[in-house]
């Protein structure tokens, strides 16, 4: 994961991900991922060969 501070940094050249000062967004972010797979899984969607939920009508 990528994470840039757009107003310190608009030009995106300093990566934050394991800066120690910088982990709660990261938290969030693994938090929020972990709460999609979890819906994911409970709902029982398939995952195509890229990983993602294929779009179906």
């Amino acid at each position: 994961m990528i994470t840039f501070d757009n107003k310190i940094d608009p030009y995106q050249l300093n990566n934050l991900v394991g800066n120690d000062g910088d982990t709660s967004m990261q938290d969030d972010m693994e938090k929020l991922l972990s709460q999609s797979l979890e819906y994911i899984k409970k709902r029982g969607y398939l995952i195509d060969e890229t990983g993602t939920v294929p779009y179906t009508n």
